[in-house]
């Protein structure tokens, strides 16, 4: 491979994930094209700019599956980049066979992708900077949002939108008097819904804006307990990143979390939108939570680091020119 090999990056828009991929392929030598979607009015155009770019049949990394299969047409290698709620939630999935392979980023979705035909399947967790999510160091300050120094918190850091169920978590919270305090970050379509449930149910949460990558370690150490009550992920990066942080964590049995935590081994878990027992794990954390922390945080050092399972990509990309 020489420094000079491009590969065109297609996605909906430039969001975190996307900035850290096109970074990571800089870093292999790669010179990134990045398409996004959403500067495209019609289809056949986002179509065409990707086209434009494939002149001598530059691979296409290209996620989700609905951005990839708009492609198929390009006479170029194409790999689709699965955004791990993509392949699981679509029905029926298209073959995949005519791609030129499927990076996927858990088992359950490399399982999904096999009997969907993909030709070429690799298997890399999105995983984290371990040099920067660790377990020691700065804490947040939270005063500035109105918690005390002395309160214990769980936090939420899903995007608010429906398939990341952030309203069990509140509903969960309401179960009972609680002598923490339930801090959700991120935005979404549903702030607003998720703001006046917690009014409604007399959930006296905090809403915090949304930090940049940097800031959350500290943020995460403030933390008593990480809680992800999602329906489908891939590989949760915020789940993993609490992980290496030391925070105990509580993570619905969905198709992806379940290849991270096991109950009471690296975490705690619950079925998927049963509030009951959503409201029994968090107590279960916050009163062991410590006895789970060192294994976690060991299972993300040993398979989760970024920096190092992208490297796998490179054998792919360079055998696609």
């Amino acid at each position: 491979m020489t420094e000079t090999q491009s590969v065109i990056y297609v996605s909906p828009g430039l969001g975190v994930h996307d900035a850290r991929w096109i970074a990571a392929l800089g870093d292999l030598g790669f010179t990134p094209l990045h398409v996004a979607r959403d500067t495209f009015d019609f289809d056949h155009e986002f179509v065409q700019a990707v086209s434009d770019l494939a002149v001598g049949r530059i691979p296409i990394i290209a996620g989700p599956l609905e951005l990839c299969i708009l492609l198929r047409g390009i006479e170029a290698p194409l790999i689709l980049l699965s955004w791990g709620f993509d392949l699981q939630e679509a029905n029926p999935i298209p073959g995949l066979s005519s791609l030129r392979a499927v990076l996927v980023d858990s088992t359950a979705n490399e399982a999904v992708a096999r009997a969907a035909g993909a030709r070429e399947l690799l298997l890399i967790p999105w995983g984290i900077d371990t040099e920067l999510f660790v377990d020691q160091g700065e804490v947040m300050d939270l005063s500035p949002y109105g918690v005390a120094g002395d309160e214990s918190v769980v936090l939420s850091l899903r995007a608010h939108e429906s398939r990341y169920r952030v309203d069990d978590i509140i509903r969960a919270f309401a179960r009972k008097p609680r002598s923490a305090r339930l801090a959700i970050g991120n935005a979404g379509s549903m702030t607003h819904t998720l703001q006046a449930i917690a009014g409604n149910l007399g959930v006296d949460a905090v809403f915090l804006p949304p930090f940049a990558e940097e800031d959350l370690p500290p943020l995460l150490r403030r933390s008593s307990v990480y809680v992800t009550a999602s329906n489908v992920d891939g590989t949760s990066v915020t789940l993993l990143q609490a992980m290496a942080c030391g925070v105990p964590v509580v993570a619905s049995m969905n198709a992806g979390n379940v290849d991270w935590v096991h109950n009471e081994e690296a975490g705690f878990t619950f079925p998927i939108g049963d509030i009951g027992a959503l409201s029994a794990a968090i107590d279960v954390a916050m009163e062991r939570g410590s006895r789970v922390t060192a294994k976690a945080r060991r299972s993300v050092l040993e398979r989760a680091d970024w920096h190092r399972n992208i490297r796998k990509v490179t054998a792919l990309l360079t055998q696609s020119v």
